[in-house]
């Protein structure tokens, strides 16, 4: 995640506020290290300072045209077989696959299931697999809350019955 910490450093990369200040602090302090004042956490995107003057600083704001990483991501973070991520050759476009292998020196060395064969890999079945330059951890689905009247208004339904 070093890449990452230095593309935030020379302003191609946005942190996203997503942890706890202690953390947020943590994580400004890797990336403007010379930088003496500590995030308070009150804006959702630290990223470096847009003015010539303040070399080595950073900013924060509650919008950005920025790509984005995660507090969490920029941490220290090493997925372990089989854990789903996020995958992207881009930083654009991500993808979510199936963590097989970091290889260390690789222009691409995020190795992952292909799209295709994740129940093969569960199964312990030989897979195929797919090079990626850039990934980051899955971020987690969000929950819909409804009430059963929400859901019949929703979908047209009348006299839903919920059953477990």
């Amino acid at each position: 995640m070093r890449d990452n910490i230095k593309e935030v450093a020379e302003g191609r990369l946005a942190i996203k506020n997503d942890s706890t200040v202690k953390e947020l602090r943590e994580v400004v302090k890797l990336c403007f290290p010379t930088d003496i004042f500590k995030a308070s956490g009150c804006n959702e995107f630290y990223f470096k300072h847009a003015d010539e003057e303040n070399v080595g600083e950073w900013d924060s704001s509650d919008t950005t045209n920025f790509p984005t990483i995660s507090v969490k991501d920029l941490l220290e973070w090493t997925p372990v077989r089989g854990e789903v991520v996020m995958v992207s050759v881009n930083k654009t476009d991500y993808h979510t696959r199936i963590f097989v292998a970091y290889i260390e020196g690789s222009e691409y060395p995020n190795h992952c299931v292909n799209k295709d064969d994740g129940t093969r890999f569960l199964k312990g079945d030989s897979f195929n697999s797919t090079k990626w330059r850039y990934m980051k951890r899955k971020e987690e689905d969000p929950v819909t809350e409804m009430t059963i009247e929400q859901l019949e208004e929703k979908y047209s339904i009348t006299n839903l019955k919920i059953i477990k």
